[in-house]
């Protein structure tokens, strides 16, 4: 897992199925634990902190709160950066 920021919009709050592509363009103000992806959807899938009330399970069991997210689609990940240890 690794925590990327977006820009959260009111389409983002009000996600409920499918990919994700608000394609917005504002502000980073919003963190998001990229979990995966899943190239067939050309989407990453995310986990969010706003409880079991949102979102999808996206394969997950049956805990909702993940969504699928277009690539670049919100600035996501922009700035993300990690680190390898030798």
């Amino acid at each position: 897992p690794l925590a990327v920021t977006m820009t959260s919009t009111e389409a983002f709050k009000l996600y409920t199925d499918g990919v994700f592509d608000d394609n917005a363009d504002g502000p980073l103000n919003h963190a998001v634990i990229l979990m995966g992806w899943d190239d067939s959807k050309q989407a990453w899938i995310v986990r969010n902190s706003w409880g079991n009330d949102w979102g999808i399970t996206a394969g997950f069991g049956s805990e909702r709160g993940y969504a699928y997210m277009k690539y670049f689609s919100n600035s996501i990940g922009y700035g993300a950066m990690w680190l390898v240890v030798k």
